[in-house]
């Protein structure tokens, strides 16, 4: 039987409210022209410290030439889409939790200039990296020489009304075994690959557990989602518009080496104009135990 792997608060695996530190208090400028990279990390180690504690990201753009960590048990937010953090490094761009638990990233505006696709994790707007009950909501992305979110290896994550736009990969990928992922109302314009993918390689633990629910995917380069190798996908009520390949795709990909997928429900999807000829709205191969319901049907969903 599958289940909705949707958390009613995005936040509830986060740490109780502690102290915050304002990353203008160790220096940040946020006038778009100084490196704020040490100030952002000093005020991120301090966080660490204390379970439940807080980086608050004041309104300002605050350069970063290298990757942030943001740890365990700590919460980054922002006052909206006015606190923004631009990368000026694309291989190293990445807000990243690595081997962090009830962490959290809400309410800021990610951006980056990526002049072109590359491989690393690192070039993500937003990497989980091996981390546990943690959640994104409320972010805005434009721009990543990678995926806009990667998860990868983390299990109990919500990504939740996030805008990712203009990246050079997949908008919000999971992979490398995770587990137990809920993507809901969010979406993924201009993207270079697809725009919500859950991939498992034959040469990792196979990702599991991934519900789509509640998207939309806009003009993106690749499918509008994408179950590719990963067990126990739910993709339903998302809304999917010209996309370049297939609008959704539950299947086995030999040339890149991933899993057979197995166990996938399909329900109460939009899906208009693939625009590639040959392309499908809905493709299964060499996938068992798909369940098909009531395609094209409307969803809640307001276009961005």
């Amino acid at each position: 039987m599958f289940r909705h792997l949707i958390i009613a608060a995005a936040f509830c695996a986060a740490p109780a409210l502690g102290e915050i530190f304002d990353v203008k208090q160790f220096g940040a400028a946020g006038d778009g022209r100084t490196d704020d990279q040490q100030a952002i990390q000093a005020a991120a180690e301090t966080a660490a410290r204390t379970p439940g504690d807080k980086v608050y990201i004041p309104p300002g753009v605050y350069l970063h030439s290298g990757i942030i960590d943001v740890h365990a048990n700590t919460i980054m937010e922002g006052a909206g889409p006015e606190s923004v953090l631009q990368a000026v490094t694309p291989e190293a761009s990445a807000i990243r939790f690595a081997d962090a638990g009830h962490c959290g990233i809400r309410n800021l505006k990610l951006v980056s200039d990526a002049p072109k696709r590359l491989l690393n994790d690192e070039a993500a707007a937003l990497l989980f990296k091996n981390s546990h009950d943690c959640a994104a909501s409320g972010l805005s992305i434009d721009g990543a020489a990678a995926a806009g979110v990667n998860v990868h290896g983390s299990n109990d994550i919500v990504i939740d009304h996030v805008d990712v736009r203009n990246t050079r990969a997949d908008g919000i990928h999971v992979v490398s075994g995770s587990q137990r992922v809920t993507v809901s109302n969010n979406t993924a314009v201009n993207t270079g690959d697809d725009g919500f993918s859950a991939v498992a390689y034959d040469n990792e633990p196979q990702t599991a557990g991934v519900t789509f629910d509640n998207n939309v995917s806009m003009r993106s380069q690749a499918r509008g989602v994408a179950c590719i190798g990963a067990n126990d996908c739910v993709i339903v009520h998302n809304q999917i518009y010209n996309p370049a390949a297939h609008g959704i795709a539950v299947a086995w990909e030999s040339s890149y080496h991933t899993w057979h997928p197995h166990h996938a429900l399909i329900e109460g999807n939009l899906v208009r104009g693939p625009i590639t000829p040959g392309m499908e709205p809905i493709l299964i191969d060499e996938a068992s135990d798909v369940t098909i319901v009531s395609e094209n049907a409307p969803s809640s969903q307001t276009l961005p």
